[in-house]
């Protein structure tokens, strides 16, 4: 019998989990991007060369290869043509172009919180220097600037006085493609992802996780499970509740549902909110601490298969933690170092460059992925706290 065919819109080194679940779910994987040389490629059944952003293009792609379902894979700006997508052949897994705009531009999310009256920053948004500019006099700092679309900490500045305000703004609107940003209030607190799956509105099953940032980069590249603060009971019941009340406003589609959020004396902030899979592999970790197929489970919902066989009443339990390697500066990479106290912790370890690759872009260019098992919490704590002295890259 003939495959169905998914069209996976991207191919990088966080998409690999998606390609491979969507083939042992019996699709062919076709993955397309302008980035040739992206790993995912190795791994999908086909490869066609395309800009997922021409949608118009899309479509005929999909017309001429018999396509019938698409995956968004890691990328924000692939939930968009997607979206498209599923709208124009009136396919099942993807939410209405204009409700993913609603998440998944932090402006218009922001509007869509405020209205709701969810728990998260208060923020401005802007489509011009001047505008942000004039908003000054009305700032309180620290203060965070953000794209609206962009993901990996692209573009974003926390600012303490006017000056640094200024010069943030010009950044963010130069770094965003639809030449929008938004301004809010730095909270001051810790960082958290919290992964749900959604069926007929109601969050099902869900996995958190600390987020934690290489010094001075907002691109999250590392992660303990579960997430640690404190109330955690009150705190995941009122992120579920939030969520639901998302879903019921904008009529969402069962799935996944992804966000970020901070907690600041005890309560939660929401701060960012996705219809498509974190980077960093974290679907398999929580894979691994829930015993939920993460990854097969968002394909299928994707595919716009029934979900309702999902496996209900599973909940993390362990101890894991991940590393995403980065470079300190920009060089020649001699290998990577391996400190004996973290060896036996590692339960994958999945290398993406060779030793001679040259670092152009140490901030974001990502080399190599570690998971971790651990025994206790304390030693999760501890040795995540220490992470990058205990992995780091040897340069020539």
């Amino acid at each position: 019998m003939r495959r169905k065919k998914l069209l996976m819109l991207n191919a990088s080194n966080s998409d690999v989990p998606l390609i491979l679940a969507a083939r042992e779910e019996g699709f062919y994987v076709i993955t397309t991007t302008t980035m040739s040389d992206y790993i995912g490629h190795k791994y999908s059944d086909e490869y066609i060369y395309h800009d997922y952003m021409d949608f118009d293009g899309l479509v005929e792609l999909c017309k001429e290869h018999i396509i019938t379902a698409v995956s968004c894979g890691v990328s924000d700006g692939a939930s968009f043509p997607a979206s498209y997508l599923t709208d124009y052949f009136g396919w099942k897994g993807h939410d209405s172009y204009e409700t993913i705009g609603k998440l998944h531009n932090k402006d218009e999310f922001k509007a869509l919180a405020k209205r709701l009256k969810l728990r998260s920053p208060v923020s401005e948004g802007f489509d011009n220097i001047e505008g942000a500019l004039a908003y000054t006099e009305k700032l309180t700092y620290p203060t965070i600037v953000k794209p609206v679309d962009l993901g990996g900490g692209q573009g974003i500045s926390v600012v303490n006085n006017p000056q640094e305000y200024a010069k943030a703004v010009k950044v963010a609107i130069s770094r965003s493609k639809i030449k929008r940003i938004v301004v809010e209030p730095y909270i001051v607190g810790t960082q958290h992802s919290f992964s749900s799956f959604l069926i007929d509105k109601k969050v099902v099953h869900y996995c958190t996780w600390d987020d934690l940032n290489y010094s001075d980069r907002f691109m999250v590249s590392k992660g303990s499970y579960p997430a640690s603060y404190k109330n955690a009971e009150y705190i995941d019941k009122t992120i579920c509740e939030e969520i639901e009340k998302i879903a019921e406003e904008l009529n969402l589609v069962d799935g996944l549902l992804h966000l970020q959020f901070i907690v600041s004396n005890g309560a939660p902030y929401i701060i960012e909110v996705m219809r498509r899979a974190p980077g960093n592999w974290d679907t398999c970790l929580s894979s691994v601490a829930s015993g939920v197929e993460w990854n097969k489970w968002i394909i299928r919902a994707e595919a716009g298969m029934d979900c309702h066989g999902f496996p209900m009443g599973r909940i993390q339990s362990g101890y894991w933690g991940y590393y995403c390697l980065l470079g300190s500066r920009n060089g020649e990479m001699k290998d990577i170092m391996l400190s004996e106290d973290i060896k036996k912790n590692i339960i994958r370890f999945d290398r993406w460059v060779d030793n001679g690759f040259k670092i152009t872009d140490f901030k974001h260019q990502k080399l190599a992925l570690f998971q971790f098992w651990f025994s206790s919490k304390e030693e999760m704590n501890q040795k995540m706290g220490i992470i990058d002295d205990l992995i780091q890259v040897e340069y020539k």
